[in-house]
């Protein structure tokens, strides 16, 4: 049963309760590299985020949690959510980047066995097309 929890949360995943975020503004990094000034907390992007993937927009999803990302490196969930949309989108060297960071800040022993299996499985496709 745990294992197919954390198969879904490796492809889309609930909702996970954090603590609440600091309301100020950061300097962050769209996805074009430009520097702006992001006016949402980290709570609302985040938020934001999980509604695009519930209406499978992943990106609009991407840039979401790109954004939540820059603002609070520290956080599992934009780490959690780039790996599993960036495996959707078939791109595992940046969904590696970021299960890898998921797997850093995971406190779960079987969780972080299951995103380390899944960096391996990701790595020997990556290596197999490489090889065709």
């Amino acid at each position: 049963m745990r294992y197919l929890a954390l198969t879904a949360l490796l492809f889309a995943g609930p909702a996970l309760a954090a603590p609440p975020a600091p309301s100020e503004t950061a300097q962050v990094q769209t996805p074009e590299n430009t520097p702006r000034k992001s006016a949402r907390t980290f709570d609302e992007l985040e938020h934001d985020g999980l509604m695009a993937m519930g209406r499978g927009d992943r990106e609009r999803a991407l840039e979401l949690f790109l954004e939540a990302h820059a603002l609070r490196p520290d956080r599992k969930t934009p780490v959690q959510r780039l790996c599993s949309i960036y495996k959707a989108m078939n791109q595992p060297e940046k969904a590696i980047d970021h299960c890898l960071a998921w797997r850093d800040r995971e406190h779960d022993s079987f969780v972080r066995a299951m995103v380390e299996k899944t960096v391996l499985d990701m790595r020997a496709a990556i290596r197999a097309k490489a090889a065709d």
